[in-house]
């Protein structure tokens, strides 16, 4: 994605110390900006892997290359949730990526992540910040295929017709 003065500024935190509600602090986008692309990616993850498994959508998707035509099932919102954790996987150290395990994938609470990780609530929040920062920033400036913004990643289509039925 290429990010621009205006749409990092309406991400931007107009009280951010880094960037001052610019969006861009050093030329990349302000931590305040990483924060909020993950947690666009992260309530429309929550929404993907909440969605009942009876209602989920199946897309065919017919790609059309010289005489060969090929059918293509696709299912978008288990793509989008692999993508959002492996990008996550990617970037996050071991200890990190178990924090991000138990309080964004499992949904686990503060109070209770902090008792299962033996580690004061403070010290959580903190590295729950960094967890979002470090992802948000992966989420941001991934290419070609950017989980961020989610409408494009799960509306996209490329060459052919596409269809979608509910299973």
């Amino acid at each position: 994605m290429n990010w621009t003065p205006e749409r990092a500024a309406e991400l931007a935190r107009y009280d951010c110390r880094g960037c001052g509600g610019s969006g861009f602090a050093g030329g990349e986008p302000c931590a305040c900006v990483c924060r909020r692309v993950f947690q666009v990616c992260y309530r429309r993850f929550r929404v993907c892997a909440e969605a009942d498994a009876f209602a989920r959508v199946v897309t065919f998707r017919e790609n059309r290359r010289g005489v060969e035509r090929h059918l293509m099932w696709i299912r978008r919102n288990e793509d989008y949730c692999a993508d959002f954790e492996a990008s996550a996987r990617r970037v996050l150290s071991p200890q990190l990526y178990r924090v991000f395990r138990l309080c964004h994938v499992l949904g686990a609470a503060t109070d209770l992540a902090a008792r299962r990780l033996s580690m004061s609530r403070s010290v959580l929040y903190d590295m729950v910040a960094e967890i979002e920062e470090r992802v948000g920033r992966e989420l941001a400036l991934m290419q070609p295929y950017s989980p961020y913004p989610p409408q494009a990643y799960l509306g996209s289509t490329a060459r052919g017709a596409q269809r979608a039925c509910a299973l």
